[in-house]
């Protein structure tokens, strides 16, 4: 009777460990401001199609109380989606996944949110012909490939996070933050001095060093390593991030490296659409 009862504890023991739902995890790609078809409204209507257990945002602790309700919001995409998602959604846990104080941080190295004087000084070189062949080439194929991510910023959430749209950021994150150091590094009028954002002068060449560090690597490892906290964190559910798309490439590509792993299952926002 015993070894009886022992055998059906352990039946229903293992029925229990197979029928454990994994954590499902999504990255949604949108852009911050309102297009013609990505808004708010769009990006709220892609949460109830979802359904999520967990929002992460692209945010750090800041905007957010202790609780984790927002302490401040900001007018953008997915903070309005956000906002009105909880309206009819309460028991929704938002959390913040971005790089933690990433401004006073920019300021701290010396950094700005942006390098286009950096770019615009190669292309000044390009007018001037002042480039070898190589380098000229290696210029226009990433204004092209620039260019048609413009293109495709305009578009539709589903086709935003279209599988062709990773390769393409891919490929202008490898010109974006790579190819394009190969100009910085080689050519003299890339020492000439600027205030950095800690107000000490520093050269072109250095202050591109440290802008690609930051912007195309540790800003999208924390995005990475902190969702992958989150799926650690609350094994069963279902997350969704919501990230500008130019990082959700990075993301998702962080994510399967891990997946077995941590044995979550990682779902396309399209095939929510089917």
């Amino acid at each position: 009777m015993k070894n009886l009862i022992f055998i059906v504890f352990l039946f229903i023991l293992s029925c229990s460990i197979k029928t454990k739902k994994p954590s499902e995890v999504t990255v949604i790609g949108t852009v911050h401001f309102p297009t013609e078809y990505v808004n708010a409204d769009s990006i709220y209507k892609a949460l109830q199609r979802v359904k999520p257990d967990i929002i992460a945002m692209e945010a750090d602790s800041s905007v957010f109380n202790t609780d984790f309700s927002f302490k401040k919001t900001y007018d953008e995409n997915e903070y309005n989606a956000v906002l009105k998602y909880l309206e009819s959604n309460p028991e929704t846990m938002i959390r913040p996944i971005g790089f933690e104080g990433r401004n006073d941080y920019r300021k701290k190295i010396g950094i700005y949110s942006e390098a286009g004087f950096v770019y615009e000084a190669m292309y000044d070189l390009l007018d001037d012909e002042k480039l070898s062949n190589p380098h000229s080439d290696m210029l226009l194929h990433y204004e092209n490939l620039w260019a048609v991510t413009e293109v495709f910023k305009k578009e539709t959430l589903t086709n935003i996070n279209h599988s062709f749209v990773d390769r393409l950021i891919d490929s202008v994150n490898a010109y974006q933050y790579v190819k394009t150091r190969d100009i910085v590094k080689t050519r003299p009028e890339f020492e000439i001095k600027i205030m950095g954002a800690d107000g000490d002068s520093v050269s072109l060449k250095s202050y591109f060093e440290k802008w690609i560090r930051f912007e195309g690597t540790q800003r999208n490892e924390a995005l990475a390593n902190n969702l992958i906290h989150l799926v650690e964190l609350y094994p069963q559910k279902r997350i969704v991030a919501l990230t500008g798309f130019k990082h959700r490439s990075y993301i998702i590509n962080s994510l399967k490296r891990v997946q077995k792993e941590l044995g979550f299952n990682y779902q396309e926002f399209y095939e929510f659409e089917q």
